[in-house]
């Protein structure tokens, strides 16, 4: 999102594997989004990350379903080009992707928090970072997720200088299945963590994946998701919307 506008860049559905536009609305008054641009990068855009990286000109895309490293960048004022900014480090062999991290910001940097690569299946507990005013390749923070981690949220608590990693699917032992185990962990580090792990700070109301988010100044939100057990489909999906107060630690509550 920006400071005017939220925004709708790329994604799928069960009639568009994948989608190339990029579309916006208003915060002054309920409206429709309209088409301002297209994404123009070779990838797919499934898949990206997880929660809002921006700074007051430009918002920062990564990972989706691509053999990429890279981090692209789109400018608020004509979204209609993205360009190539950067690398994430890439752990991973030639031609497998990176999928669904979690992203937060302090306005200075990008935090790039877990996610999963495939063919292989490799869930990562990995919080990078990268300067949003002149970007190149992201670096190790030197701290970690509770437990590898993809396809939950990020939030950003700029206030009490605090990123979340909210939710989502994480690898287990010895055999983990194609989705993961499904979480209800909120968890957080500070904006200047250089080591040691996130602190478990509460719970949602379920376990679950593939998951949204947003915030206000004071609290964290949770907005709908699913969860599916590779042992005993079918998927069971949410509705719901909960939150959570940045000022305490806690579980979240069904506002919605």
């Amino acid at each position: 999102q920006g400071s005017n506008y939220g925004w709708i860049v790329g994604g799928s559905s069960n009639s568009t594997p994948s989608t190339n536009s990029i579309e916006r609305y208003p915060f002054s008054a309920p409206s429709s989004s309209t088409d301002v641009g297209e994404i123009n990068h070779p990838g797919s855009t499934y898949a990206w990350l997880r929660g809002s990286v921006r700074n007051d000109d430009y918002a920062f895309f990564w990972d989706g379903i691509q053999s990429s490293d890279n981090i692209w960048r789109m400018p608020f004022t004509a979204p209609a080009t993205f360009t190539d900014v950067g690398e994430i480090i890439q752990t991973n062999p030639p031609g497998t992707a990176w999928d669904s991290s979690s992203g937060a910001t302090d306005g200075t940097y990008g935090f790039r928090m877990g996610g999963k690569r495939g063919p292989g299946q490799a869930w990562t507990d990995m919080v990078q970072k990268i300067t949003l005013d002149s970007p190149a390749t992201c670096v190790d923070t030197g701290a970690n997720l509770t437990a590898g981690r993809y396809s939950g949220h990020g939030l950003s608590d700029i206030t009490n200088g605090y990123m979340y990693s909210v939710l989502g699917s994480q690898a287990v032992t010895p055999s983990t299945p194609a989705y993961g185990l499904h979480v209800d962990t909120i968890e957080k580090g500070s904006f200047s963590i250089s080591s040691g792990t996130f602190s478990d700070v509460g719970e949602g109301q379920n376990a679950m994946y593939s998951t949204q988010g947003s915030c206000s100044e004071t609290y964290g939100y949770t907005a709908g998701g699913f969860f599916y057990d590779n042992l005993a489909p079918p998927a069971v999906y949410y509705s719901t919307i909960e939150k959570w107060p940045f000022t305490s630690d806690g579980n979240a509550t069904d506002v919605g």
